[in-house]
């Protein structure tokens, strides 16, 4: 895919991500939501996925945050799971989402199962974030 191509359809998605986030009872800020123009100035055409990161708060409790992660790696392992449960952890954080590339490995999805009690950790293909996802949270 070209730059131009891929960092539009990012910027999609980033948008999306951040209107569910909205819908959930976040708090999302009015200059975090980019038109294409604005993404392209901010994260440029060639970006880091890590650099879309996303961290925000429920309205009614700002101790409830939620971080939104784009890993860089096509291949999402425990290595990757275990660094994305320190970052949560250590903001005092439980909930976090990954938009990745392709489906995480078995044992990546286990590394989630096994932590479920503390963290809540949602995964979302890049490819169905084009459309705007909502779900009760």
């Amino acid at each position: 895919m070209a730059s131009f191509e891929y960092a539009e359809s990012m910027c999609r998605i980033r948008k999306n991500v951040l209107e569910m986030l909205s819908d959930r009872g976040y708090v999302v800020q009015e200059s975090d939501v980019l038109g294409y123009e604005q993404f392209k100035q901010k994260f440029g055409d060639s970006f880091n996925r890590d650099e879309l990161s996303i961290k925000a708060c429920k309205a009614k409790d700002p101790e409830a945050q939620i971080y939104v992660f784009f890993p860089d790696d096509v291949r999402i392992g425990v290595t990757h799971i275990k660094k994305y449960i320190d970052r949560i952890k250590s903001e005092n954080a439980t909930r976090a989402i990954l938009v990745v590339q392709q489906n995480l490995t078995p044992m990546a999805k286990r590394s989630i199962q096994e932590v479920s009690q503390a963290y809540h950790m949602e995964v979302f293909r890049r490819q169905s974030c084009w459309l705007t996802l909502t779900s009760i949270c």
